[in-house]
């Protein structure tokens, strides 16, 4: 099963959709998707050997809730978004976002020790774009800065079902696998330092009519999983990088 059907593939992500569909969740919830000990999970694993008081950039910062746990674990956090109403949900709890377009960062908001890309890249249905955003991401660190991501696992078949049936995906979203993910770190010029599969089970299933059956769902993954050998074992991929 292709990541990247012929079919829907855009050469370019559509902005407009993009932020409306963010927009219309912040309008009845708060883009929040895991518990807090899964974020503090994720991000040891991202910002492996990034000292706590760094400044770290949450690109594509939602309605906040990377940031605010950045924030609970020592680290200074800063958040770019394409969404406004996301933006403004992120600066009512007192956190620092900007509305802004990951291929063309605000001019004004500095340096970066460090970096991360949350359920980001995958929101760009091509590879040029993909190594666009981590060139342009890259360019706001300060020398020897780390850039990581975590996106869903694409070799996953319980991913892969909940993409294809819709389950809260916006128009741009595709499936991807770890060596397009790879790859695109690699042309966009920076050294994979890490790589990693996380099984995490989201607090919230998702809305519509998936969830009524999202448990035993999860139980077809696994056993999936189990057939379909290690590429396929966690739902999500971490990607940690270091410049070349």
């Amino acid at each position: 099963m292709s990541s990247e059907n012929p079919s829907t593939l855009h050469h370019k992500q559509d902005v407009d959709a993009e932020s409306h569909y963010f927009d219309d969740v912040a309008a009845h919830r708060v883009f929040d998707e895991f518990t807090e000990a899964q974020y503090s999970l994720v991000l040891e694993m991202m910002l492996q050997g990034v000292a706590r008081g760094s400044r770290v950039l949450d690109a594509g910062c939602g309605s906040g809730a990377w940031l605010a746990a950045l924030a609970r674990n020592g680290w200074d956090a800063f958040g770019v978004e394409l969404s406004p109403a996301q933006v403004a949900q992120a600066q009512s709890f007192g956190l620092s976002a900007v509305v802004g377009d990951l291929l063309a960062l605000p001019a004004n908001i500095g340096q970066f020790d460090a970096a991360i890309l949350c359920g980001v890249l995958h929101h760009f249905p091509s590879h040029a774009e993909r190594v666009k955003v981590i060139k342009s991401v890259a360019g706001v660190l300060k020398p020897g800065g780390v850039l990581a991501s975590i996106d869903p696992n694409g070799s996953n078949p319980f991913v892969q079902l909940a993409f294809h049936l819709h389950a809260e995906v916006s128009p741009n979203e595709l499936c991807l696998r770890e060596r397009e993910l790879r790859a695109a770190y690699r042309e966009a010029g920076r050294r994979i330092a890490r790589t990693g599969k996380l099984s995490i089970e989201q607090p919230r299933a998702p809305e519509g009519p998936l969830r009524a059956v999202w448990p035993s769902l999860r139980k077809l993954a696994l056993s999936l999983s189990r057939v379909l050998g290690s590429a396929a074992k966690g739902n999500y991929t971490v990607v940690r990088s270091l410049p070349v």
